[in-house]
């Protein structure tokens, strides 16, 4: 006599719908031990519901956002990955650009759901994978680095920045997976956008760029390192009341940092004298525009009243 299979129950499936927002997939279902005759059947009463080719659902969908990316990842397979666009949303250090759901998979895979924009990746690219809210994503860096492009420099700039804030990945991080993934399309412009930010300068090499500067365009020489009230300044030009500082340090300034700068430029201007401050990056990368407003300023504090 033939024996009857045992159905799984239907905690089983519930376990594992849970950690995929209530989604589970035919070939899921199937390793439990459902057979299709059964699948039909859950189907028939209301029990799974169909929410894409091969993914159900065991409650009643509610239009979020996690259950429409799980639904694009399980309908990829096992291996695929959230990312691009979707990832740096899910990750929350970029805006969302459009309701499409962009999945990762390995370059040997060749399916193309309805509604999913499918990347295909090398094996190195997708072993950068992790785990976010149940979600399997792409690692932040290299979402990072894959949306670059879309970003551009200042969009991608405020992207690290966020996530660098927000813990969720460092500056050097990104940096390195921008190095070791260099042949990617966003690589490039993650180097130089990053490079420009968080090369390493001395106070010192900072302070003789700018008085280069200073010198090759003809402008009258600054005193330097002079105190004024209780902090010592960069450069002054007394007799027109010019401060200027220049900022040495890494990529971005901590709250701290920034009030103290406020305070600082604060004094200044109570005591009647004009702050200029430019970072480091501006000093390097964009020397032109330092020299034309440090230009403006002293003709406009040296007019006659």
């Amino acid at each position: 006599m033939a024996t009857k299979k045992v159905q799984p129950s239907r905690g089983k499936i519930w376990r594992v719908a849970s950690r995929q927002y209530d989604r589970i997939t035919y070939q899921q279902l199937i390793a439990l031990g459902l057979t299709p005759s059964a699948i039909r059947h859950r189907v028939a009463n209301g029990r799974l519901i169909p929410v894409a080719r091969g993914v159900f659902a065991i409650s009643r969908p509610r239009g979020t956002d996690e259950e429409r990316w799980m639904t694009g990842v399980l309908q990829c397979g096992e291996e695929a990955l959230l990312g691009q666009g979707s990832g740096a949303w899910l990750w929350g250090f970029a805006p969302r650009r459009d309701l499409r759901t962009e999945v990762n998979v390995p370059n040997t895979v060749r399916r193309h759901p309805h509604a999913v924009v499918v990347h295909r990746r090398q094996p190195k690219v997708m072993a950068e994978s992790r785990r976010y809210r149940l979600i399997p994503v792409t690692s932040p860096a290299l979402t990072l680095i894959d949306i670059a492009d879309r970003l551009g420099a200042g969009g991608l700039e405020t992207a690290v920045a966020k996530a660098d804030s927000k813990n969720i990945v460092r500056v050097a991080q990104v940096r390195a997976a921008a190095e070791k993934h260099s042949r990617l399309p966003g690589a490039k412009l993650v180097r130089v956008t990053l490079d420009r930010r968080t090369f390493r300068v001395t106070q010192s090499e900072l302070e003789k760029e700018f008085l280069r500067l200073v010198v090759a365009a003809g402008l009258p020489l600054p005193e330097t390192q002079i105190v004024k009230g209780t902090a010592r300044v960069d450069f002054i030009w007394a007799e027109l009341g010019l401060v200027v500082e220049v900022d040495g340090l890494q990529f971005h300034r901590t709250p701290a940092q920034q009030n103290e700068d406020a305070r600082r430029d604060h004094a200044h201007q109570l005591a009647g004298r004009t702050p200029m401050r430019f970072s480091h990056a501006q000093v390097f990368f964009e020397p032109g525009y330092v020299v034309e407003t440090v230009t403006e300023m002293i003709g406009q504090l040296a007019e006659p009243a």
